[in-house]
Order: structure tokens, then sequence, then C-alpha cells
């Protein structure tokens, strides 16, 4: 999954796989697509909204296998469609504020129906 926080390895990759010669003719895309990747871990929450994405295929550049963009599988999958824990945890700091600010409302008149 791709996190735009984790350092740029884009220039490491590329320059790796240039000196393999089955990888050299697509290094630069290697390098810019998988420079700031890493597996998801049992600590990240796949979103639900996911699913439409996982296992679609993405267009890639012209001499790229195609193999490499199923989404998911082996392009990564986008920081939009992940929560990280630290994210996790700014979420649940904003629901207990919403939580408490609600608590704290004056009490309202019960609505009753009148028949």
């Amino acid at each position: 999954m791709l996190i735009k926080t984790l350092p740029n390895l884009s220039a490491q990759i590329t320059a790796v796989a240039s000196q393999v010669p089955e990888l050299a003719p697509f290094a630069g895309y290697l390098g810019a697509t998988f420079g700031q990747v890493r597996q998801a871990n049992k600590n990240d929450l796949i979103l639900l909204t996911a699913s439409s994405a996982i296992g679609k295929t993405t267009t890639l550049p012209t001499g790229v296998p195609e193999t490499l963009g199923v989404v998911g599988v082996t392009y990564p999958l986008g920081d939009a469609l992940v929560l990280l824990p630290s994210e996790q945890q700014a979420i649940t700091e904003a629901t207990k504020l919403l939580i408490r600010s609600y608590v704290r409302l004056p009490l309202q008149k019960t609505f009753r129906w009148r028949i």
C-alpha cells in the first residue's frame, strides 16, 4: 500500500532495478510506483470501499507488463483505502470529542405523537 509519509526510496529502487536486465526496461516505473510502499499488516484497516478497487487493473506505461497492474495484488493499494493506526487513533479521538460534546447538550423535550 502506498503511504506518503514513508521515506521515498524511488531512487534506490530504480538504481537496483536498472542493474537487473529483466527489470531495466521499466526500472523508472518500479522506482516511482514502489518508492513509498509497504505491505499491509494486522494493524492496518482496509476500508470496505477498497473492494471496488482490489483486483482491478490500472493503466500502465508502455513496456510495463500488465501483470504489474493488478490493484492490491501487484500494484499498490492507494493510501485513501487504508487506515493506518495513527489515522485510526485520530478517528477515535474525534469520535470521543463528538460524543462528549453531544452529552453536554441541554436536554430537549421529548417529542410526543398525538393521536
